[in-house]
């Protein structure tokens, strides 16, 4: 509550999300996808289409995982968790805080359908 006496009421998803938005693609290896999270400093990832469509997301958890079980090569999509909740970019503040509160979840994709 102490954070959101602080957020103006007219702040929304858009104003707080981030802009350059780092993914991966399906047919990457989990290696890759380590690779890349080790070098963003990121726990999970989104995954996208060639065109751009987000199709799922991939935590770190998975890739480590994955890595334990000697299968770095397989394909990110043999991993990715396809069911993804997202949220549109006008959602308010209050609202995205207690989506995200409610569903224990750290990150959260923005998408303008």
């Amino acid at each position: 509550e102490a954070l959101l006496a602080q957020v103006p009421e007219q702040v929304t998803a858009s104003d707080i999300m981030t802009k350059s938005v780092v993914a991966l693609g399906p047919d990457e290896t989990m290696e890759d996808a380590w690779r890349q999270m080790i070098n963003t400093h990121l726990k999970g990832m989104p995954v996208v289409d060639e065109g751009g469509k987000l199709i799922g997301a991939l935590k770190y958890k998975d890739v480590v995982k994955a890595a334990q079980a000697g299968k770095a090569a397989q394909r990110v999509k043999a991993w990715m968790r396809r069911q993804v909740p997202t949220i549109p970019p006008d959602m308010p503040f209050h609202e995205l805080e207690e989506f995200l509160i409610s569903r224990s979840i750290g990150r959260l994709p923005v998408v303008d359908d």
